[in-house]
């Protein structure tokens, strides 16, 4: 069995390496398996591909999410 640490640090990997995620506004933690995920994304596409990229990693039987959709502004007038 994986011990949380490494189901973490897996998980973390899986999330960098999607070419249009931030993975530096997530917070990923594990307990028994369980990966819970904070944090914002910007689209509902992103918040898909994270939930599937953690769902995919050997150890992780179940994934909570807590993530928030930020969409981006193109102009500061946009609020």
């Amino acid at each position: 069995m994986l011990t949380d640490l490494i189901i973490r640090k897996k998980a973390e990997i899986a999330i960098a390496s999607l070419p249009d995620v931030e993975a530096h506004h997530l917070h990923i933690a594990s307990e028994k398996g369980n990966v819970a995920v904070t944090g914002h994304i910007h689209s509902e596409k992103e918040r898909q591909a994270v939930l599937a990229a953690i769902d995919n990693v050997e150890g992780v039987k179940k994934v909570s999410e807590y993530l928030k959709v930020i969409e981006y502004r193109t102009y500061p007038s946009e609020h």
